[in-house]
């Protein structure tokens, strides 16, 4: 199977890591000796998804500098602009023109050992227009839980409970046919993009892995991130 393009959105504001992100786009800020977008083309090239396409916005030239066509990291790279953020959604219709068949979809601030040839092979056996690759996670609540009838009368208290959930892990496999529910120059996240799909009946999978995944979100999330990376270093 030849190996599809691979999309990476790093167009976002990241307005949760301010001050970090007022002069640096968030994708690079350093995750050890290294920005974070780096790691990612290096899982990129050691998955064989060496064409990629970074879709950028707010200080994207930072990006384009930095990186440039890729060859330092033994990949292809083009660029998608846009003027101003478009959320994740909207952002990915400005490589409309660029993406023709399948393609693999990664935001820039996951850092992730995911093995993509076995999600290929489940996203042509289901015949998906889209496999968001999830993950699975356990959450602690500071509180205890109480539980009670229609009468209000107390039948259970569970304390500081811990809630499981399959949540999105930031990786897509696509068929270009994503790009019919976005509009030109919309302002949209990928789950309305998701849901109107599913309005219209179009087979969306979920692909559950094991694989480690580092997110950055906010603050405290990046300070959470380099600790885990330091940890999981050696299999990245």
């Amino acid at each position: 199977m030849a190996k599809p393009k691979l999309v990476i959105l790093a167009g976002g504001l990241g307005k949760r890591l301010r001050p970090f992100t007022l002069f640096l786009p968030k994708p690079m800020l350093p995750m050890g000796d290294r920005p974070v977008l780096s790691h990612v083309i290096d899982w990129a090239a050691k998955e064989g998804l060496t064409d990629i396409v970074i879709a950028t916005a707010y200080l994207g030239k930072i990006i384009e500098d930095f990186f440039g066509g890729g060859a330092d990291y033994g990949v292809k790279i083009r660029y998608a602009r846009s003027k101003r953020p478009l959320s994740s959604g909207g952002q990915l219709k400005t490589v409309e023109d660029i993406v023709k068949g399948t393609f693999v979809l990664a935001y820039a601030d996951i850092i992730t050992d995911t093995r993509m040839d076995p999600v290929l092979r489940f996203h042509v056996e289901k015949k998906a227009k889209v496999t968001i690759i999830a993950r699975r996670i356990q959450i602690p609540l500071r509180f205890g839980e109480l539980r009670v009838d229609e009468h209000k009368k107390l039948v259970g208290w569970n304390e500081k409970p811990v809630i499981k959930s399959l949540i999105n892990a930031g990786v897509f496999i696509m068929e270009p046919d994503v790009f019919k529910f976005i509009k030109e120059g919309e302002v949209v996240s990928m789950d309305v993009v998701i849901e109107r799909m599913m309005e219209k009946g179009l087979p969306i999978y979920v692909y559950e892995s094991s694989a480690d995944f580092i997110d950055i979100a906010d603050q405290e999330s990046y300070e959470r991130a380099n600790e885990e990376f330091s940890k999981v270093l050696g299999n990245i």
